[in-house]
């Protein structure tokens, strides 16, 4: 499976409660020690067409903004009311709390219907509702600090076990 961009992805019926995804994105911060392979895969399980799906390989979650990424702005261009966006997971949008509440306003104010495969969640961008959409809303807040937390906890805890390797003399550095 090739993934493609430039193409507007296939309209759907938005009146069935679950329209089938058509849409699909993935990203992984490193090619050195991470694969999309994983990502495209689940796609290709879901029987998305190559050419709606976006990867951005080499890009970080944390430090590069969903807009700043070629593949995710050509794939937010493309995105229609209706249309069904799946990620592995919200981190693959933004492991930025700010970037991911922002990112995920303009995709429920377009009425996109995101779907995770790491866990089945569903944040439904079509909700008229007004408890639906709090209820979404305060769970992707949640998330997203959640997210957010977790990437900075790693990394002061990987910064840690350097120091401690270090001071062992057991630290040679990343493999180049």
């Amino acid at each position: 499976m090739t993934p493609r961009h430039n193409s507007t992805p296939h309209s759907i019926d938005t009146s069935t409660p679950f329209p089938v995804p058509n849409v699909f994105y993935g990203r992984v911060s490193t090619t050195d020690s991470q694969t999309i392979a994983t990502q495209i895969n689940e796609a290709q399980a879901l029987k998305i067409d190559p050419a709606t799906v976006y990867v951005d390989e080499g890009v970080s979650g944390f430090h590069v903004a969903p807009l700043d990424r070629k593949q995710w702005a050509n794939l937010e261009r493309c995105l229609r009311a209706g249309d069904v966006l799946v990620v592995r997971w919200l981190d693959r949008i933004s492991r930025r709390y700010d970037e991911l509440h922002t990112t995920m306003r303009r995709l429920m104010n377009k009425g996109v219907l995101v779907r995770c495969t790491l866990n089945g969640m569903t944040f439904d961008g079509r909700a008229t509702d007004a408890i639906a959409k709090t209820t979404r809303d305060a769970v992707l807040a949640f998330l997203g600090a959640q997210g957010e937390a977790d990437f900075l906890n790693r990394r002061e805890m990987q910064a840690k076990c350097i120091e401690h390797a270090k001071a062992a003399g057991k630290y040679t550095g990343r493999a180049k």
